[in-house]
């Protein structure tokens, strides 16, 4: 039928040019992009009974969206809804149902990384695993890295005729030279067994060895006791597009920013430092971050979203232990524009399309004092926890922070090398310097710092 929305245009078509400006990755996220597509260019005549018409024409030609069964990531079967790991170390997920493919984004910083993969053993035949590979992708979708075994067979030891192995994991190894935002994919090998099968609900584990942070710049730009000014920078990718056909909201920038984030010193989030929750104690300074959702903008010539968020007083009151931060930068697809009727997909699957677009290095929030501060002095039991100790330094200089024994004896030495003025969080775990758990007792944190001269008692009970 002709298009109400572009006269003398079939529907199909104009349905069809204007999802493609979603960027899907799978046919799953097309269909998805055709009903946003139709809802949005025809909203009276896209009712129940057009879509139904959509879902089987999808169908017709073996195209059945996600399906149930999978694991707990799905759906995760393009970059468009990879699964964003930039913060995690394993990943424990199977290849299930047929067809499945698993895309896993993270960021990385230069140097070196690695991803191994634990195949899943074949329950039926001991010591053979099924044969599954590793594929590497930049932000742009272009082929940087990829293994897989050569060992495999077919038949004789593998059930069904699958494609099976002997060999247990399969390693990823790659120098990163540009800093930003990669796809690791996990499919079943050789690729013809992303037609014929191969898949299993057995579970592969996948480790990652990475350094994320340093993945976006950031730097305190405007210093103020519990109002610090944030600047950041991180990569933004973008493909050509003049202007979306039916979403003035939508460019060619592939993310736009969604919210920012504090971590702490062990990297962990503050779920109160968010941009995003009201109330919290961040916030995006009005007109600074650059493409934002809803501009319509694409990136930057010089391929990077800038911004600025504002640390809001109350900070300090409510994270009193905090001194060393992490910036962490989110941002959305276009298939956070995508509408559905309820939070779950057109599939009845959770769906996020919001993932991490870089972590910046240690920041030390800014102080108009000198002192050594000690959280949990009591450490109890075997098992009891670090002591947290975070610093206030009004100038830079040389800081050390060593712990003695009630005789003087020096147990261990926690931190003695330069800083930059402001706050400062490390731990100490209850170890001495080779990492045995000391005795029970009364223990000494001695510091010197500009401004510091001080000594804390921490008292250890085993």
């Amino acid at each position: 039928a002709e298009s109400t929305g572009f006269a003398g245009m079939p529907r199909a078509d104009v349905f069809t040019f204007a999802a493609l400006f979603y960027f899907p990755d799978s046919f799953a996220n097309f269909y998805d992009a055709f009903v946003t597509a139709c809802r949005q260019i025809e909203p009276v005549a896209c009712n129940s009974a057009m879509q139904n018409k959509i879902n089987t024409a999808f169908s017709n030609h073996g195209i059945g969206g996600y399906s149930s069964g999978g694991d707990s990531y799905e759906p995760n079967n393009g970059a468009a809804d990879a699964t964003d790991v930039s913060v995690l170390t394993s990943v424990t997920a199977n290849l299930y149902p047929f067809p499945d493919v698993d895309y896993y984004s993270l960021v990385l910083n230069k140097g070196y990384f690695t991803a191994t993969l634990n195949l899943p053993e074949i329950s039926s035949h001991k010591g053979y695993y099924y044969n599954y590979g590793l594929v590497l992708f930049d932000s742009n979708r272009e082929y940087v890295s990829s293994v897989e075994l050569t060992d495999w067979g077919s038949g004789g030891a593998c059930p069904d005729g699958a494609v099976c192995t002997p060999t247990s994991r399969v390693t990823l190894a790659y120098d990163v030279t540009t800093a930003g935002r990669y796809y690791i994919v996990v499919a079943p090998l050789p690729p013809e067994e992303w037609r014929d099968g191969g898949e299993s609900a057995a579970e592969y584990g996948l480790s990652l060895d990475f350094m994320p942070f340093g993945t976006a710049d950031a730097s305190i730009v405007s210093a103020s006791v519990d109002n610090d000014e944030i600047n950041f920078k991180v990569p933004c990718v973008s493909f050509n597009m003049q202007k979306h056909p039916v979403s003035s909201a939508l460019s060619g920038a592939e993310y736009v920013f969604s919210y920012a984030q504090l971590l702490d010193h062990n990297r962990q989030p503050l779920e109160d430092a968010r941009t995003d929750v009201a109330g919290g104690y961040l916030e995006e300074v009005p007109g600074t971050v650059y493409p934002d959702a809803g501009t319509g903008a694409g990136c930057p010539q010089d391929g990077f979203m800038t911004g600025r968020v504002k640390i809001k007083q109350g900070f300090s009151a409510r994270y009193p232990a905090i001194g060393t931060v992490y910036l962490q930068i989110f941002g959305q697809n276009h298939f956070s524009e995508v509408e559905r009727s309820t939070s779950t997909s057109t599939f009845g699957v959770n769906y996020s399309s919001y993932v991490c677009l870089g972590i910046s290095k240690a920041l030390h929030l800014t102080t108009n004092k000198n002192d050594l501060t000690i959280y949990n002095n009591k450490l109890l039991g075997t098992s009891c926890g670090n002591a947290i100790l975070k610093y206030d330094l009004q100038t830079g200089g040389r800081l050390s922070v060593k712990v003695y024994t009630s005789n003087g004896n020096l147990v261990k030495t926690l931190f003695d090398s330069y800083v930059s003025g402001g706050k400062g969080t490390f731990e100490w775990d209850g170890t001495n310097s080779s990492g045995k758990k000391v005795s029970s007792g009364i223990y000494y944190i001695k510091t010197n710092g500009p401004g510091i001269d001080k000594v804390e008692k921490i008292a250890v009970i085993r």
